[in-house]
């Protein structure tokens, strides 16, 4: 008997097969998961958030408390 039947064999991902068409339904099959689409905006909010802390951090300790931007780097570093 045969070690791998059909039913266990997982056809692998070809692209080229479906055309335009394949990478619509795809994208559309994405688009209209729930779970992705949250957790990559979640991904997408949280990078810039991030982001926004590493670049105006130092600037708003130097803003608010009255640093040099030295100090200011210095302490938020």
């Amino acid at each position: 008997m045969d070690s791998e039947s059909e039913a266990d064999h997982e056809p692998a991902l070809d692209l080229r097969s479906g055309g335009l068409a394949g990478v619509v339904k795809t994208v559309k099959s994405l688009v209209m998961n729930g779970p992705y689409m949250l957790t990559m905006l979640y991904g997408t909010f949280d990078a810039i958030l991030i982001n926004g802390c590493i670049a105006f951090g130092a600037k708003y300790f130097q803003q608010q408390f009255g640093l040099t931007a030295s100090m200011a780097g210095i302490i938020f570093g």
